[in-house]
């Protein structure tokens, strides 16, 4: 694959995964507004309000495993990553996981990071590419820590857990 062809599917890939979450917040709130970052340390930023007129400001990172969430006992997300979304003022930070079965979202203002446990793992060194590994420090964040929407009939649904 060239590098212009790697670069195609990635944005492909990206634009599919913030229409998923874009969708899903559609579906919860009453209004949502958003914003791609510029500076590519989130994928998106969103302003959703209620029918009650509650509005949160959050802060997202999107990432789609090609497995179900119960195939691993926890799901990663890179350390830097997850201090970076931590320490944006005023947003509510979110690790939003595209799974097979279906979708699991990370309210990470409410993970303790010292609870996680820190480890290294090798892992793709660029999106969609198994070619180049390399070793990255990560949290691993278990299902339990998450609300969960399962996919019924391309329609999600709130999971208790």
């Amino acid at each position: 694959m060239t590098y212009l062809e790697r670069i195609y599917r990635i944005n492909q890939q990206e634009q599919k995964d913030k229409n998923k979450c874009l969708e899903l917040f559609n579906s919860l709130f009453a209004s949502v507004r958003y914003e791609v970052p510029s500076d590519n340390r989130a994928d998106l930023y969103i302003t959703a309000t209620t029918k009650s007129n509650k509005t949160g400001i959050y802060a997202v990172e999107i990432k789609q495993r090609n497995c179900n969430l119960l195939d691993y006992s926890d799901t990663i997300i890179q350390v830097d990553k997850y201090n970076y979304l931590k320490s944006l003022s005023g947003y509510t930070a979110l690790y939003f996981v595209i799974f097979d079965d279906c979708v699991a979202v990370y309210n990470l203002d409410k993970v303790n990071s010292k609870a996680l446990v820190k480890r290294m793992q090798m892992m793709n060194k660029i999106t969609i590419q198994s070619q180049d590994k390399e070793c990255k420090l990560v949290y691993g964040l278990t299902p339990n820590l998450a609300k969960i929407f399962i996919n019924n009939n391309n329609k999600e649904k709130y999971a208790d857990n």
